[in-house]
């Protein structure tokens, strides 16, 4: 388990494509995990989300892993693209509500990118992108202002 020796909060995995035909079983914990899983958490967010520790999530993710229903995703910013994902997700969550998921899904889309490995020399585009979604005024400002200093810090 060589995998697990890296920070938690560098490794992201998503839902693989599994074969249909196959039959596994999954217990609680696996269920709860798996429907964590999504391409955009790393293992720190989802231990938080399932509520588990990290000792439990671990096994459960070497299960997963074994049975081939998740795989790892590669972050090429060594857990800043997590971050920042996950950063303009809560504060557009602020802004508009849980349709915010969608709204970054959509945008992304558009750029061509992928959620999971979004170049960040791009995250200032997708800022502006997204706060042009935010109808109210006060919100987008507001929106636009929490973003400045978490892209002046990825800038270094």
């Amino acid at each position: 388990m060589a995998f697990f020796s890296d920070d938690p909060s560098k490794i992201i995995l998503r839902q693989s494509d599994f074969d249909n035909d196959r039959a596994f079983s999954m217990d609680r914990d696996m269920l709860k995990v798996f429907a964590s899983i999504d391409g955009k958490r790393n293992l720190s967010d989802i231990a938080a989300h399932a509520g588990m520790s990290l000792k439990s999530l671990k096994e459960v993710v070497h299960r997963l892993l074994a049975a081939g229903l998740a795989e790892t995703v590669q972050d090429p910013g060594n857990g800043k693209t997590a971050a920042f994902m996950h950063t303009i997700e809560e504060h557009l969550a602020i802004a508009i509500g849980p349709i915010a998921s969608v709204v970054i899904d959509d945008e992304i889309d558009a750029m061509k990118e992928s959620w999971s490995a979004f170049p960040m020399e791009r995250a200032p585009e997708l800022v502006n992108l997204l706060a042009r979604q935010i109808p109210r005024e006060e919100k987008r400002v507001a929106f636009q202002q929490a973003m400045i200093p978490f892209l002046k810090d990825m800038a270094r």
